[in-house]
């Protein structure tokens, strides 16, 4: 989404001020957080047979130690 250029056949990272100037100061992390409602959306409308929604709609089972285990 955000990553590097090809220049003259070489690789580069963009800087900080090219990223502001193309995308006109677009919050990076609020574009992460649509991007991951935008995807649970599509598994929201998805097929119960898909397994993403499976997963997405699981219940963890079981209970999980939170003290250290023994040597």
């Amino acid at each position: 989404m955000y990553g590097p250029v090809v220049e003259q056949g070489i690789w580069r990272i963009r800087s900080n001020g090219e990223l502001v100037a193309l995308y006109e100061d677009l919050d990076i992390a609020a574009d992460i957080k649509k991007k991951i409602l935008e995807w649970t959306g599509y598994v929201v409308r998805n097929d119960h047979r898909r397994t993403g929604k499976k997963i997405f709609e699981s219940k963890p089972e079981g209970s999980r130690r939170r003290e250290r285990h023994r040597l």
